[in-house]
């Protein structure tokens, strides 16, 4: 057991560089994805900003004038909102995929430690049964505590989400009657 130590280090190493590796990959194509959804979305402000500039400009009188405002405003919150969507999903995205490689890392190191707990009551000292019994449910104990902080994360997220599409539509919806009453 003790000869193994230095090799199982080795592998234990080189799989947690590749690990790492693998989880750079994960986000910097993540963080690709971002820059090209913002970089568009940029872009299409850019012009809808110069269209809605021109159309208000070209105005002759209030009225023409809020309408215009009235006609482009909820366009851009729409896009705004699909944007948001955007980075949502790609945020998601990247957080399945980072979460599986660690999931991954973490069920070979569970199963290393439990392979290396069998091989210590094997060959271990007369009541050394109790201290493996000990690790082994503070493991499972901490398996569940990781399971459920995830789950909780993950529908907090989801559930923010939700109340902030609901939030923008809702007032997206009372934007052209609050403008219209500001004008009366």
């Amino acid at each position: 057991m003790i000869n193994e130590i230095p090799e199982l280090f080795v592998v234990g190493t080189k799989a947690y560089a590749d690990r790492l590796v693998a989880i750079a990959h994960i986000a910097f194509a993540g963080t690709e994805q971002l820059v090209a959804l913002n970089l568009d979305f940029g872009r299409a402000l850019v012009e809808d900003s110069a269209s809605i500039c021109s159309a208000m400009l070209d105005a002759k009188n209030p009225e023409e004038y809020l309408d215009a405002n009235k006609i482009m405003a909820q366009p851009m919150i729409e896009g705004l909102m699909a944007h948001w969507q955007s980075v949502y999903k790609i945020g998601s995205q990247t957080q399945a995929e980072l979460m599986s490689v660690i999931k991954a890392q973490h069920t070979d190191m569970q199963d290393k430690l439990s392979e290396t707990l069998e091989k210590v009551a094997k060959s271990g000292a007369p009541g050394s049964d109790t201290a493996i019994t000990a690790v082994k449910a503070a493991i499972a104990a901490s398996n569940a505590a990781y399971q459920g902080i995830h789950e909780a994360t993950k529908h907090a997220a989801e559930a923010g989400l939700a109340a902030t599409a609901n939030a923008v539509t809702t007032n997206s919806k009372a934007a052209p009657k609050m403008r219209k009453s500001a004008a009366a």
